[in-house]
């Protein structure tokens, strides 16, 4: 079961050094630049950065300012899908950077850990595209639950990567 301290116990094992020092100065920033954007897209997957860099720069800008400002999720993910190498997990990572408040990034290390607590039956055969509002929705209910942010959660559940119990020290 997660509880408050599993997500205290395993967000604490993650460094987040590396992301401080990758992405720190642009969390949250309202109207992020393809520079910006291009960050968050190495600090996901550095390795597929080319796919990436295909789009137009303003094609990349003006769809990722219109899937922050769009009020449905699925359609904020599938604004960003759009765009040439990116997919599901990334552009939910897109999403969480800019707006922490209300997305958290989808993995699979993050996934792992939910349904080895025994969440998301209901979507364990759909694609992430499809799975994205139920995994988003479920991350915001426990992060609601145990009053953590939607990042110190995806921290925990990256960390945890699968593992039900607390950490070893």
């Amino acid at each position: 079961m997660i509880t408050h301290g599993w997500i205290a116990a395993w967000a604490d094992q993650y460094d987040d050094a590396f992301d401080d020092d990758r992405i720190g100065a642009i969390v949250g920033k309202v109207d992020p630049t393809y520079r910006d954007i291009e960050q968050v897209y190495r600090w996901k997957s550095a390795r597929a950065i080319g796919h990436f860099q295909k789009n137009a720069k303003p094609l990349v800008t003006r769809r990722v300012r219109s899937a922050l400002a769009e009020p449905d999720e699925a359609v904020a993910l599938a604004t960003l899908v759009e765009l040439h190498g990116v997919k599901a997990r990334m552009a939910s990572a897109i999403l969480a950077v800019f707006r922490p408040e209300r997305y958290t990034v989808m993995d699979r290390r993050a996934w792992e850990s939910l349904t080895r607590h025994g969440l998301l039956p209901d979507v364990q055969s759909l694609s992430w595209q499809a799975a994205w509002p139920t995994y988003l929705a479920e991350c915001r209910r426990i992060a609601g639950t145990h009053r953590v942010t939607l990042r110190e959660l995806d921290r925990a559940l990256w960390a945890a990567q699968g593992e039900v119990g607390l950490p070893s020290s």
